[in-house]
């Protein structure tokens, strides 16, 4: 067989701490949820809206925030392979320069 590069394979490097933050922020999510039923169950339709948009508000605050970070991740990686030798540096100095004059 022959092999296989892993690295390529692999999606996105997930941290342990995203992963714990993603799940602390299910549960709250997910209680919620729990929440707005529990207020339709005794009839508090404004609480239980409440609820239901607080918790959508989440969602998409969830959202938002992944893209920036994978966006950030994904620009810092971009601009790692500039600063290898002195002379790649030294290129796009002159490169910034030429496009600010």
């Amino acid at each position: 067989m022959a092999a296989v590069d892993r690295n390529r394979l692999d999606g996105p490097k997930i941290e342990r701490v995203d992963v714990v933050v993603f799940v602390i922020w299910e549960l709250v999510i997910l209680a919620f949820l729990v929440f707005s039923v529990v207020s339709l169950y005794f009839k508090r339709l404004q609480l239980a809206i409440i609820l239901v948009c607080v918790t959508l508000l989440l969602l998409v605050y969830m959202k938002v925030t992944k893209q920036v970070r994978l966006a950030r991740k994904k620009k810092r990686r971009m601009l790692l392979p500039l600063y290898q030798t002195p002379y790649e540096k030294f290129a796009f100095i002159l490169l910034l320069s030429e496009i600010v004059l």
